[in-house]
C-alpha cells in the first residue's frame, strides 16, 4: 500500500549523461557571459562602438525578460511548488508563494530606503554642510538621482537659473559667486544621488538574477535526461536545456545593457566582474545539482519548500527591480525620454512588450495546460464516489520497465463506486489475445440477470496490462474483483450479487502479470481509508489513474434535461498509442482503446448498450494513431439513474422507471445524441495526444457505396505511415493519399468500388481558420499544379483537414451518397522515442 507519505517520498533521480551534462555547464557559462559582456564592452571601447538604437533595444528588451521571467518562470512555478499536495494544509488552503515574493518586494523596498537614506545623510555632510535647505530631501536626491542617471553629463549645466527660481545675473558678484558655488554643490550632490541610484539599482537587479540562477542551475541538472515514455516531457534535460540557454542570453544581454550604463567613474573591471559573476551562478548550481545527484530529489516536501520558496523570493526580487528600478527609471524619472518623441515613447515600450511574448514563448503551453479544462462540481453525476491512489504497479512487475521518473508518482489504482447498482454496458477489443480483464467483463455482461447487467463498482489500474498471462492472469482479475466486491461498506452492495457487480480496467505491459499482493494493499487504503469522495479533484486523479503514454489526464463532463430529469454525464478515457478501429462480423465495430462514461440519467441496460454502440461507432471507432489495436481496450458506461427531479416540468418520468426505446423513443434518442457528441469529444482528446502528436489530422471520405467502405478508405488513409509523415512534413503530398485509398479493403458486400477517374482530393482549411481558399489536388483522377505556397499556408496549423470525393465510384453521385470521418495524428522522431524502449 501507498499512503500519503509515500506518495511524498519522491524517487531519487536517475541522472544519466554525465558527460553531455558537464558539457551544458562550459555551453552555459559561455554563452551567458557573452552576451552579458558584449553591451559593456561596446559602450567603453571605442574601437566597438555600435550604434545607440541597438543600445536602446538592448536596455528595453532585455527589462521586459526579466519582469517577464519573475512573472513565467518563477512566480508560476512557485504557485505550483507551494501548493502542492505533498506540504502542508495551510500551504495549500493559501497560495503561500504571494507572501513570499511581496516579502522579498518588501525587504528590497526597505533596503533601498535604508540605502538612500544613509546616502542622502553622506551627500548631505559632503557637500551641503548639513544645509538642509540647500539640499532637499532625501526623495528629491532619489527623483533627481533617476533624472540625471540619464544625462550624459549632469554636472555641466547652466548655472544661469537657480532651482529656487533665482535670476543669479542680477546678484551682487560677490553673492552671485557664493550661489553659483551652491549651485554646483548642488549639481554635484545630485550627480552622486544619480549614480548612487544606477549603482543600487543594478546590485539589486544582480542579487534577484543570481537568486533564481542557482537554483535554474540545481534544476537543469537534476532532471532527468528523457522523460518516460508519453509522460510530459516539459521538465527534462532535452526539453530545459536549450530554453535555459536561450534564457540566459537574453537575461544576460538586459543584464549587460544596464552594467553597460553605470558611472563611467566606476571603469570596467566591475560591471565586468558583475557580468562574470552572473554567467557562473547557473554553472555553479548545475555543478552542485550533479554532486548531490545521488541525495537530492526534487520532488520531496523539503524540495517543494526550497525551490517553491526561492522562486518566489526571486519572483519579487525581479518584478520588483523591473517595474521600480528599471521601468520606472527609464520612462518616468528620465530627462531624456520626458523631452523623446512619442514614437520612441511607444518603440521602447513596444520592445518591453516583445521581450514578454519572446518569455511566453520559451512557456509554449503543453498540452496539458490546453486539453485540461476546469470541472465544475454541478457537473457531476449524482451517486458516485471515487478515488485513487499511487500502487506502484509498473515498479512491481517484471521486468521492470523505464526507470521512474522523479516528481510524486501519478495514481496508477483508482475505484469508481454507484451508490445503487447502475445499468452497464461495455463494448471491447477483437483482439485475439484479448486480456485477462476483457475476458472477464465480457463474461460477466453474458451472464447477467434477465433484468439486464448491473454494476456496483469498476477497478483500474495502469502499469500493468495483465494481457497474454494465461490462467493465472484471468484468475488474478478475478480475485481483484472479488475483493473489491466483499471490501465495500455493505449499503453499497445489490441485494442479489451478479457476475457484472464489479468490472476491472487494466493497461500497460504486456505478457506480466498483475502485481496482485501489492494492489490489494493499496486497495484496502481505498476502501477503507476513507478517501472515496465526489469532486472535481478526485475524478480528475481517477482520470490520472488511467494513462499510461497519456501526457494528459481525459475527463469531461455535460448536463442535459431527459424528461423532469436535470441529467449530469461524465467521460473518461485514456489512450495515445496502439489505437485504431477493427471490424468484425457480427457485431460490427469494437472500441479500441480505454474508456469510462458515468451518468445518473435512468437508462435501461438494453438501450444504454445500444446507444453505447452507436456512439463508439462513429466515435472512437473513426480514430486512429499508429494503426494497432490493443488487447485491452474497453469502454464501459454506467448509469444509475440518481438525476435529480426538477420540479415544474410537464415532461415526468414516475419513480424508478427506466428510459427504453419502447417506452421513451425520444428520451433515448436525445440521450443517444448527448452521449455521442462526448465520445466524439472524446475521441478527438486521444488523438490530439497520439504519442509525439503535433497534428490533428481529419480524413473525410465522401461518395463512396456504403458507410462501411467510406470508412475502410478513410481508415486506410489515415493509417498510412507516408501519409503521416507527410502531415508531420506539411507536405500536401496527394499521391500518397490516393495510394492509401487504393489499396483499403472494401466489403465487398454491395459490388461497389472506386473508380480513379472519378476521385478528387482537396486540403480544406480547418474550422474557425478564415480566409484560406481549398486546394484542390486531384480532380477527377487528374492531378493538378500544387501552389507550394498555398499548400504550406493550409498546413501549417495544427488541425488538418482532407477531403476524398469518390463522386460515386462505380455507381452514379446518387446511388452513392455514404460518407465517414476519420480523425489521425501525424508520425514525428518522437514517436519512434517512446516506443523504442517503452517496456525496457
Amino acid at each position: 500500500m501507498a499512503d500519503e507519505e509515500d506518495l511524498c517520498l519522491g524517487d531519487k533521480n536517475p541522472v544519466d549523461n554525465i558527460g553531455l551534462r558537464v558539457g551544458a555547464i562550459f555551453i552555459i557559462w559561455f554563452s551567458s557571459l557573452a552576451f552579458t559582456l558584449l553591451p559593456i564592452l561596446t559602450k567603453r571601447i571605442p574601437k566597438l562602438t555600435i550604434p545607440s538604437y541597438l543600445y536602446d533595444f538592448a536596455r528595453y528588451f532585455g527589462s521586459g525578460v526579466i519582469i517577464a521571467t519573475g512573472f513565467v518562470h518563477l512566480l508560476d512555478p512557485a504557485l505550483e511548488e507551494l501548493g502542492h499536495a505533498c506540504l502542508r494544509q495551510s500551504f495549500q488552503d493559501y497560495p503561500m508563494a504571494y507572501c513570499f515574493m511581496f516579502l522579498s518586494m518588501m525587504l528590497i523596498f526597505v533596503g533601498e530606503w535604508f540605502a538612500y537614506r544613509l546616502g542622502s545623510a553622506y551627500i548631505d555632510r559632503k557637500f551641503n554642510n548639513g544645509n538642509y535647505s540647500l539640499r532637499g530631501d532625501a526623495l528629491h536626491h532619489h527623483a533627481m538621482g533617476h533624472d540625471n542617471a540619464n544625462r550624459e553629463n549632469p554636472i555641466i549645466e547652466s548655472n544661469a537659473i537657480r532651482a529656487d527660481g533665482d535670476d543669479l545675473s542680477i546678484l551682487e558678484p560677490h553673492k552671485k559667486i557664493d550661489a553659483v558655488r551652491e549651485e554646483e554643490n548642488i549639481d554635484k550632490s545630485t550627480a552622486i544621488a544619480g549614480a548612487s541610484s544606477e549603482v543600487i539599482g543594478v546590485f539589486i537587479l544582480e542579487f534577484g538574477i543570481i537568486f533564481h540562477s542557482v537554483i535554474i542551475g540545481l534544476t537543469l541538472a537534476t532532471s532527468p535526461y528523457r522523460g518516460e515514455p508519453g509522460e510530459d516531457s516539459d521538465g527534462t534535460f532535452v526539453v530545459l536545456f536549450p530554453v535555459i540557454v536561450f534564457h540566459q542570453l537574453f537575461e544576460g544581454l538586459g543584464l549587460g545593457s544596464r552594467l553597460a550604463f553605470m558611472p563611467a567613474s566606476i571603469g570596467t573591471f566591475i560591471p565586468s566582474l558583475l557580468a562574470l559573476a552572473y554567467s557562473i551562478v547557473t554553472p555553479v548550481g548545475m555543478a552542485i545539482g550533479l554532486g548531490l545527484r545521488k541525495t537530492y530529489t526534487q520532488d520531496t516536501p523539503t524540495g517543494y519548500y526550497v525551490t517553491g520558496i526561492f522562486d518566489a523570493l526571486s519572483a519579487g526580487i525581479l518584478i520588483y527591480t523591473g517595474m521600480v528600478e528599471l521601468l520606472a527609471h527609464d520612462f518616468i524619472f528620465s530627462d531624456k525620454m520626458k523631452k523623446a518623441p512619442l514614437w520612441k515613447v511607444a518603440l521602447n515600450m513596444l520592445e518591453v512588450w516583445v521581450a514578454h511574448l519572446h518569455v511566453r514563448a520559451q512557456s509554449t503551453l503543453s498540452k496539458a495546460e490546453r486539453f485540461v479544462v476546469p470541472i465544475d462540481a454541478k457537473s457531476l453525476p449524482r451517486g458516485y464516489l471515487v478515488a485513487s491512489t499511487y500502487a506502484g504497479v509498473k515498479n512491481a512487475i517484471s521486468p521492470s520497465p523505464a526507470a521512474a521518473l522523479s516528481g510524486v508518482p501519478k495514481p496508477d489504482l483508482a475505484l469508481v463506486v454507484s451508490s445503487t447498482p447502475a445499468a452497464i454496458a461495455g463494448v471491447f477489443t477483437t483482439n485475439k489475445f484479448q486480456a485477462a480483464p476483457v475476458v472477464h467483463a465480457t463474461n460477466a455482461l453474458q451472464a447477467a440477470q434477465p433484468n439486464g447487467p448491473r454494476a456496483i463498482a469498476v477497478l483500474a489500474n495502469s502499469g500493468c496490462a495483465n494481457a497474454v498471462t494465461g490462467k493465472e492472469g484471468l484468475e488474478d482479475t478475478e480475485e481483484l474483483v472479488e475483493l473489491v466486491r466483499n471490501e465495500l461498506n455493505p449499503a453499497s452492495k445489490p441485494s442479489q450479487p451478479g457476475p457484472s457487480d464489479v468490472l476491472m480496467l487494466s493497461t500497460g505491459v504486456i505478457g506480466v502479470r498483475l502485481p496482485v499482493g501489492t494492489i490489494r494493499r493499496a486497495l484496502y487504503h481505498l476502501v477503507h481509508g476513507q478517501v472515496l469522495q465526489s469532486n472535481p479533484e478526485a475524478w480528475l486523479d481517477v482520470a490520472r489513474a488511467y494513462m499510461t503514454t497519456d501526457t494528459f489526464p481525459k475527463l469531461r463532463t455535460r448536463q442535459f434535461m431527459l424528461g423532469d430529469r436535470q441529467c449530469s454525464m461524465l467521460a473518461i478515457d485514456k489512450g495515445a498509442g496502439m489505437i485504431h478501429p477493427h471490424m468484425t462480423t457480427p457485431g460490427g465495430l469494437h472500441a479500441t482503446l480505454l474508456g469510462l462514461v458515468a451518468t445518473d440519467a435512468p437508462i435501461a441496460p438494453a438501450a444504454l448498450q445500444k446507444c453505447l454502440e452507436e456512439a463508439v461507432r462513429v466515435s472512437f471507432n473513426c480514430i486512429s494513431v499508429d494503426g494497432d489495436m490493443s488487447t485491452n481496450d474497453t469502454i464501459l458506461a454506467l448509469a444509475n439513474g440518481q438525476a435529480p427531479t426538477v420540479q415544474g416540468s410537464a415532461d415526468k418520468l414516475p419513480h424508478g422507471a427506466e428510459i427504453s426505446e419502447s417506452s421513451h423513443p425520444a428520451l433515448l434518442a436525445k440521450f443517444s445524441e448527448q452521449l455521442t457528441s462526448l465520445c466524439l469529444e472524446m475521441a478527438h482528446l486521444v488523438v490530439r495526444d497520439g504519442e509525439g502528436a503535433e497534428k490533428f489530422v481529419q480524413v473525410r471520405v465522401r461518395g463512396a457505396g456504403s458507410y462501411e467502405d467510406a470508412h475502410a478508405i478513410a481508415s486506410s488513409i489515415s493509417t498510412s505511415s507516408l501519409v503521416k509523415c507527410a502531415m508531420h512534413g506539411a507536405d500536401a503530398n496527394w499521391g500518397r493519399i490516393l495510394c492509401a485509398a487504393g489499396y483499403a479493403t472494401l466489403t465487398g458486400k454491395s459490388g461497389w468500388t472506386i473508380d480513379p477517374h472519378k476521385v478528387n482530393v482537396t486540403f480544406v482549411a480547418p474550422e474557425g481558420v478564415q480566409g484560406i481558399a481549398p486546394l484542390p489536388a486531384l480532380v477527377n483522377g487528374t492531378p493538378l499544379v500544387v501552389d507550394e505556397a498555398h499548400a504550406a499556408e493550409l498546413l501549417r496549423h495544427e488541425d488538418i483537414c482532407v477531403d476524398v470525393d469518390m463522386q460515386g465510384g462505380s455507381w452514379s453521385a446518387k446511388e452513392a451518397d455514404a460518407e465517414a470521418v476519420f480523425w489521425t495524428c501525424d508520425f514525428s522522431k518522437e514517436y519512434v522515442a517512446i516506443n523504442g524502449d517503452y517496456r525496457t
